[in-house]
């Protein structure tokens, strides 16, 4: 079996798809099964060669994943939130507010990708008290929009703090110098595990919603949000991680005396933190398990219409999506 993991990694899509899904890729071909990352950025969609394509790339467009259909191959959808289109399956792994269409066959952390690496940075000694990062893009500036902040209390001084620059910043060299004026350790990840290897090393983590929450949790740090949109505050608020993370809110509500506050409190409470369950090597494994009852379940001639008809889902659940074709006006069953 070959699989092909299709993402989007050029600016505008941040980092975190390409990082999740080499992650899953690399897994896949260390159990065994040839997998490849194709940047549906950079290359054409059509003529993938896969038996199982998985696409992380956020809405995949119908005419794309038409494309992808003629191939003849069962396609695995992370994070669409468009679940009427004709995926084979699909995965809501991070929190959403609105479906167009069916619930996901499969939803929760227990489908969240994360590097299983992360387990050996467990036992590194902090080095520093807060860690500031918003991802390898960070498209709404808010590093500089922090940093800004932070230049009006002189208290912040008092603490250890670092700041992640990351690789798609447009504004590098300014972060660096205001971050050495304010005595802040400027960070530039070479690798994913920089990134890991940085919050491991701090007690406390500055971010905004995103996977950087998951990752610093199965660290065991404690984390403070400041979010980019209402959006992703009301996603943080759905996410069931209230008990373990604390919302300084929307960015431009951002006080920087409440901020020094909150860190005091949070560092001073040795005992307030709760352990967060997620095992990455379990994850990985079952969307692997997935993925194999894909691969044995799929009949390309049996599909044909799915694969060439304007066909979309009416439903799905574990193990089973049904769709209705329209040109043949009939129901059509997926069982996995």
């Amino acid at each position: 079996m070959k699989v092909s993991v299709l993402t989007k990694a050029s600016k505008g899509y941040g980092y975190g798809h390409l990082r999740r899904s080499n992650i899953l890729s690399g897994f896949l071909n260390s159990e065994g099964i040839s997998s490849q990352v194709i940047d549906i950025t950079l290359a054409c969609s059509e003529g993938v060669d896969g038996d199982v394509i998985i696409t992380d790339a956020r809405e995949i467009r119908t005419d794309e994943l038409r494309k992808l259909l003629k191939s003849g191959r069962p396609v695995v959808s992370f994070d669409d939130t468009e679940t009427f289109k004709p995926y084979s399956v699909s995965i809501m792994s991070l929190p959403y507010l609105n479906l167009w269409g069916p619930s996901p066959n499969y939803e929760g952390v227990d489908f969240l990708v994360l590097d299983p690496s992360i387990l050996k940075f467990r036992t590194h000694e902090c080095e520093f008290d807060v860690l500031i990062t918003f991802g390898g893009e960070d498209p709404n500036n808010l590093t500089e929009f922090v940093l800004s902040k932070f230049a009006e209390v002189e208290e912040i001084r008092n603490f250890k703090v670092s700041v992640l620059i990351g690789i798609l910043f447009r504004n590098k060299d300014s972060l660096r110098q205001r971050a050495e004026r304010l005595g802040i350790v400027a960070i530039e990840p070479d690798d994913p595990t920089d990134v890991i290897n940085a919050i491991s090393k701090s007690r406390l983590v500055l971010t905004s919603f995103g996977i950087t929450v998951y990752e610093s949790l199965v660290l065991g740090k404690k984390v403070v949000l400041l979010n980019n949109s209402e959006y992703h505050e009301l996603i943080f608020r759905k996410s069931g991680l209230t008990d373990f993370v604390e919302s300084l809110g929307v960015y431009y509500e951002f006080d920087s005396l409440q901020f020094l506050e909150v860190i005091e409190r949070i560092l001073s409470d040795e005992d307030g933190f709760k352990m967060f369950g997620v095992n990455p090597f379990e994850n990985l494994g079952r969307i692997k398990s997935l993925v194999e009852r894909v691969y044995s379940s799929w009949d390309e001639e049996k599909y044909q219409c799915l694969l060439l008809h304007d066909v979309f889902c009416t439903y799905r659940g574990e193990g089973i999506s049904e769709f209705f074709c329209k040109d043949c006006t009939k129901k059509l069953v997926f069982r996995f």
